[in-house]
């Protein structure tokens, strides 16, 4: 990976690909012992300059409430889509859906790599605006 990186974007993009990874292998130790849970509230506080800087949303998430916090925003996400897909396939609604499906998709491209993630209001801002797809079109449906 830093090899491809360094050829596509030079000396700057291997310093940074070689320090996010090292990141990561640093978080992944933090959750060796804590993989389910996440970690204490005392070794959140003990890491808490590491944990909001570290660029990757999933770990970052993983590290406050572990894979179950993971799964929850992984739910959070599909229930999102859902129901945007649902207003996409209401001929009345199919553009605010494409644009509520086109704001998470993109929220998941860029937020959970580029930035601290879990910090992220871009991500949070974009899960909320797709979970109101549900209600929309159940209210457009009660106004039909």
């Amino acid at each position: 990976i830093i090899s491809w990186v360094t050829n596509m974007f030079g000396v700057s993009g291997e310093g940074t690909v070689r320090d996010r990874l090292a990141s990561y292998k640093t978080a992944i130790a933090l959750l060796d012992d804590s993989m389910l849970f996440g970690l204490s509230s005392e070794r959140v506080a003990q890491n808490s300059m590491f944990i909001t800087a570290l660029h990757n949303m999933w770990l970052g998430i993983a590290l406050f409430s572990g894979v179950f916090g993971v799964i929850l925003v992984l739910i959070l996400i599909l229930v999102g889509l859902l129901g945007a897909i649902k207003l996409v396939r209401n001929t009345e609604w199919k553009d605010y859906g494409l644009v509520l499906a086109s704001f998470i998709l993109a929220s998941l491209w860029f937020s959970p790599n580029f930035y601290p993630g879990h910090n992220a209001f871009i991500f949070w801002f974009c899960i909320g605006i797709a979970l109101t797809a549900g209600p929309t079109l159940y209210f457009a449906r009660q106004q039909s």
